[in-house]
């Protein structure tokens, strides 16, 4: 439901035991590097230099890419799948994001 608190019970539940899943936003950070989701690709901007590393939804990594701060950098092609776009910034908490990669034609 829209405005429900917590979002979500589960990230609530590993808030409280101190463990984090980094797939819920982070609220009150405002550098939080821009992901944006292509035709089977993601391309990452970061404002630090950065490692961006790309997972199944089951914890295989598939890609890693390295940034440098304010510039954009972009992924290998990808299957149709989820994938957890994970960006880990010099001094920063890591950040993450699941998106939907779809290939032309579908």
């Amino acid at each position: 439901r829209k405005g429900l608190q917590p979002a979500s019970l589960y990230e609530a539940q590993r808030a409280a035991r101190g463990i984090s899943t980094g797939l819920m936003s982070e609220t009150g950070r405002e550098d939080i590097p821009h992901i944006v989701v292509e035709t089977n690709r993601v391309r990452v901007k970061s404002q630090k230099d950065a490692w961006i590393s790309i997972y199944t939804t089951h914890g295989s990594m598939v890609q890693m890419l390295k940034s440098s701060s304010g510039n954009w950098v972009e992924s290998m092609p990808l299957n149709d799948d989820f994938y957890v776009v994970r960006v880990q910034e010099a001094g920063q908490k890591a950040y993450s994001r699941k998106v939907l990669i779809r290939t032309v034609g579908k």
